[in-house]
């Protein structure tokens, strides 16, 4: 599996037009959605499952932020019962709640991932 970086946006809500489901900021904060896509580099069906022990975090400003976990069908912290086909793509979020003030500058910050203390890898937010 590979995870290749696509974008990210800031707003009230994401998705930010008006869906059935989206998932709204919480008071003082902007929600930041980085979006990805995850693609299936193996020659079979691979089932993905929680993503469970890992921890995505988002440094804003002096501040490291976890992703808050949604019911969005894409959220990639919530994903399971999916199978992706040999060479197939899904296209996946994590998203963050971030203070107004850290939100209005992000380009540059970095998102990482561990599990039980270990790096899992890092992304930089163009």
């Amino acid at each position: 599996m590979t995870l290749t970086y696509k974008d990210y946006t800031v707003g009230n809500q994401y998705p930010a037009d008006n869906y059935v489901v989206s998932v709204p900021s919480q008071t003082g904060c902007k929600v930041v959605a980085v979006e990805m896509t995850l693609t299936n580099t193996s020659g079979s069906t691979v089932n993905l499952t929680s993503s469970g022990g890992v921890v995505l975090k988002l440094t804003a400003g002096s501040t490291a932020v976890s992703n808050y976990a949604s019911m969005l069908k894409n959220d990639i912290t919530t994903l399971k019962n999916v199978s992706l086909a040999a060479g197939e793509s899904k296209e996946v979020v994590v998203l963050f709640q971030v203070k107004e003030s850290d939100a209005n500058s992000l380009a540059g910050l970095v998102m990482s991932a561990t599990s039980s203390g270990t790096s899992l890898g890092s992304l930089t937010i163009n």
